[in-house]
């Protein structure tokens, strides 16, 4: 499986865990200069940057430990560019996420973590 095969099987388990727990899909694949937002949803009033990460081995250790300080700046920066490009201000209510999905053995974990910067 390529690493772009791999990233979206991550997120279409991300997305369909989400929408299961009254998330709705506002864009996929968000890109700008800055970076990338893997799934930009929204619950209710809050958009919710997500980013996803999905290990099929804990040979580079688990998909939380994936979210480094520098994909944290990426993420924001691009989170920025979404809300200006959308007419949105910076203050607009908002959240970043994450859904980590881990393999290992035919086992499959996925975890959900709000306000990932908090």
């Amino acid at each position: 499986m390529s690493k772009r095969d791999t990233g979206m099987t991550g997120e279409n388990i991300a997305l369909a865990f989400l929408e299961a727990n009254g998330f709705s899909l506002r864009e996929r694949n968000y890109r700008t200069r800055q970076g990338e937002i893997d799934l930009v949803m929204s619950k209710g009033d809050t958009i919710v940057f997500v980013e996803v990460k999905y290990r099929r081995s804990k040979a580079f250790g688990t998909a939380a430990e994936g979210i480094t300080p520098r994909k944290r700046e990426r993420i924001t920066a691009a989170a920025n560019a979404y809300l200006g490009a959308h007419g949105l201000p910076l203050t607009a209510e908002s959240m970043f996420a994450a859904v980590t999905i881990d393999e290992c053995g035919g086992n499959r974990t996925l975890g959900f973590i709000e306000n990932i910067f908090a």
